[in-house]
């Protein structure tokens, strides 16, 4: 009897302590969480302004064949200081070509005599339909060429261009690539052996108009047929570091590549898939190499404070040595490892599925192919789903299972009303500023 009773009491006991909350966490869990999410966004906002020291002047015989930001530095400063360059100004036909073909002139005089560099100003006109009709005349690109010793048969390309918009100086956009380039040129010029594969550097003086200067060196120029993959240097924004938000498409060895090559990673899957659905109303010569030449490519460009984005702000008081010495750091790796690899020699053979690829927080790199991502994604959905629901229903009961699927179908339909309320909301401020701006 007595045994009965203390059962009974403990059912009743453990009647009276079931808490129907399933929300068990202390009050200041919230604002932990919160603190968290900060902290993760404090700490990854501030890894835009993590950059390399750059070398100096002095350091140059110390570091003969390693990149140097201040001497970059001083063909930017060059560069800005002829004023906005739109394709057929003066500043850009005469003074920006001026400058740099004597750039050319310096390099040549002091490569290594292993080394055999060639340079050729093309002068092309032309016509292409993309999204609409562009024609164009006499557009002027500068091309040197490092020459290899597989006797011209694989060739990598590097592309930056010197013209700008007619509102800004282009400080970023583009001249910080062009100052990048010149001093890889440097580099790899002096050293004492020749590359396995040619490197081509184009200097392409119409890409503002839209894209000129690409299509009439990729279609147009000797040196085009063996050029098996290229890497575009652009600019979105001022300053902090170059991101990667395009690749092949269809090449995964190049996002390999980099992810071996380069010191400093910085790229994202999810910008390629916004650029390249176009919801971007914007584009880079990748394309026009990828659509006209038929050749996979790597496109690269800084984006922090994009607003300074072809306005009288884009100019060097925004920008550092250090920018310069990150990207050129990032690109003299990659550019050793494709130009002494076997990848330009087996560039159509590699042209097999796709990868997802994301740096964390510029530590390190993390790529894996597409088959793969999409299996992660349904087991970690389908894994996070069956925990949640498992841990509800064991504190809930299981017979209110009905109950618990209609709460996470409002969730799941609130949370996707509210993206799309959020971006619609976005867009509609986007317009209303650019309105106010035309009035």
């Amino acid at each position: 009897m007595e045994e009965a009773l203390t059962r009974t009491g403990r059912r009743a006991k453990n009647k009276e302590d079931y808490d129907p909350n399933i929300h068990r966490l202390p009050w200041y869990a919230g604002w932990l969480l919160i603190a968290l999410v900060a902290f993760c966004g404090t700490g990854s906002y501030l890894t835009f302004f993590i950059l390399p020291s750059a070398l100096t002047l002095t350091n140059l015989g110390l570091h003969p064949f390693a990149f140097n930001g201040a001497r970059s530095w001083q063909t930017l400063r060059q560069l800005e200081a002829l004023g906005p360059r739109p394709t057929g100004s003066r500043a850009n036909e005469v003074l920006a070509v001026q400058l740099l073909e004597h750039e050319f002139s310096l390099v040549n005089a002091s490569r290594n005599a292993a080394q055999e560099v060639l340079y050729d100003k093309q002068i092309v006109s032309g016509a292409y339909v993309r999204i609409g009709a562009s024609v164009y005349r006499r557009v002027q690109n500068l091309i040197v060429k490092i020459v290899g010793e597989d006797d011209d048969r694989h060739a990598l390309l590097l592309n930056c261009h010197f013209d700008s918009v007619a509102s800004s100086p282009g400080a970023s956009d583009d001249g910080a690539s062009c100052a990048v380039m010149l001093e890889l040129i440097r580099v790899l010029s002096r050293e004492p052996r020749k590359p396995r594969h040619s490197i081509v550097f184009l200097f392409n003086g119409a890409e503002e108009t839209p894209l000129q200067g690409s299509h009439g060196f990729i279609t147009g120029h000797r040196w085009a047929k063996n050029v098996r993959a290229f890497i575009n240097l652009e600019s979105a924004g001022s300053g902090g570091k170059e991101l990667l938000f395009q690749s092949g498409p269809g090449h995964p060895w190049l996002i390999e590549a980099y992810s071996r090559a380069v010191p400093h990673p910085f790229g994202q899957t999810i910008g390629e898939e916004i650029f390249q659905l176009g919801l971007i109303p914007s584009g880079t010569d990748f394309a026009i190499f990828h659509e006209f030449g038929h050749i996979p490519g790597l496109d690269f460009a800084h984006i922090f404070n994009g607003y300074r984005y072809h306005t009288q702000y884009d100019s060097i008081a925004y920008l550092s040595p250090a920018v310069l010495q990150r990207t050129g750091d990032n690109m003299l790796a990659l550019v050793r490892l494709l130009a002494n690899g076997n990848e330009l020699a087996e560039s159509a053979n590699r042209a097999v599925g796709s990868d997802v690829y994301f740096d964390f927080l510029g530590l390190f790199f993390v790529t894996y192919s597409t088959t793969e991502g999409s299996i992660f994604n349904v087991i970690i959905s389908l894994g996070g789903l069956l925990v949640g629901c498992w841990s509800v229903l064991a504190i809930v009961g299981w017979r209110h299972w009905p109950c618990v699927a209609l709460e996470v179908l409002h969730g799941c339909v609130a949370t996707l009303v509210g993206s799309i309320v959020a971006l619609l909301f976005n867009l509609g401020i986007a317009f209303m500023l650019d309105r106010t701006m035309l009035i």
